[in-house]
C-alpha cells in the first residue's frame, strides 16, 4: 500500500530525514495501522503548502480547507497512491474541523483517506502519556493537564524535553514511538481519537476493495 502523507511542520514529518517513518507523525500512524493489522509497505510524505497548482475539485464545496483537503486527494489519487492521510493543526481557525470533516466526507470523490485535526497542535498529541515522556527524558515527568486545553502545547513540551542532548524533531520521534496509542486517542478525544479511527476505517476499506 503506497499512502501520501501530508501535514505543516518540519515536527510532524522530519523531512531532513531519508526514511519517512522517523518522522514523528508518520511512526503515530505507522504504528496505528499496524495494530489495526496491516503493514505500511511505502510512504511519502509533503508539506501541505506544496500542493500543486491546477488540481480543481467539481462538486460543491462550501469551505476552504475542505476545497484544500480535497485538491490533495485528488492529487494522491492522481499521483498513484493508495490512500491519502492530512493532519494539519487547528491553531486558531476554527473552520479548518469544518473543512476537514466535509472533506472526509465528500462523496464526489471515492478515495481512501483519513483526515486529522491537531487541537490546537500536533505538539499537544505527544503531552498526552507521562510515562511515554517520562522514558524518553529519563526523569519522572507529572501527568499534564487535558493536552487539548493547554495553552501552547508547543512551549509546554519544549519545557519537557529541554534537557535533552538531541533535537525537538527526535525527541518527538521517541515520545510518539514510545506513546500508548490508547491513551492517546483517550486524553486527545477531538483530535487524535477520531483521527485514529478514520486510520483505521481506511485501511478496512482498502481490504475491501
Amino acid at each position: 500500500m503506497k499512502i501520501l502523507v501530508v501535514s505543516e511542520g518540519k515536527h510532524e514529518l522530519n523531512l531532513d530525514d531519508g526514511d519517512p517513518l522517523n518522522g514523528p507523525l508518520v511512526r503515530l500512524i505507522a504504528r496505528t495501522l499496524s495494530i489495526a493489522g496491516e503493514p505500511v509497505h511505502t510512504i511519502e510524505r509533503r508539506p501541505v503548502k506544496d500542493l500543486p497548482p491546477g488540481i480543481s475539485v467539481k462538486g460543491k464545496v462550501n469551505n476552504n480547507y475542505q476545497r484544500k483537503a480535497m485538491q490533495w486527494v485528488l492529487h494522491a489519487k492522481r499521483d498513484g497512491f493508495d490512500a491519502l492521510v492530512l493532519v494539519v493543526d487547528q491553531d486558531r481557525d476554527p473552520d479548518r474541523r469544518i473543512g476537514l470533516d466535509a472533506a472526509q466526507t465528500f462523496e464526489g470523490l471515492i478515495f481512501p483517506r483519513a483526515m486529522g485535526l491537531a487541537v490546537k497542535s500536533f505538539d499537544a498529541w505527544l503531552l498526552a502519556d507521562e510515562q511515554a515522556i517520562s522514558r524518553v527524558t529519563g526523569r519522572t515527568i507529572p501527568r499534564q493537564k487535558a493536552p487539548e486545553t493547554v495553552k501552547d502545547p508547543k512551549e509546554t513540551i519544549g519545557l519537557l524535553i529541554v534537557d535533552l542532548p538531541e533535537t525537538r524533531t527526535q525527541a518527538y520521534l521517541r515520545i510518539a514511538e514510545e506513546i500508548d496509542l490508547d491513551m492517546l486517542a483517550e486524553r486527545c478525544p477531538e483530535g487524535f481519537g477520531p483521527f485514529r479511527s478514520r486510520l483505521q476505517a481506511m485501511m478496512e476499506a482498502e481490504h475491501g476493495r
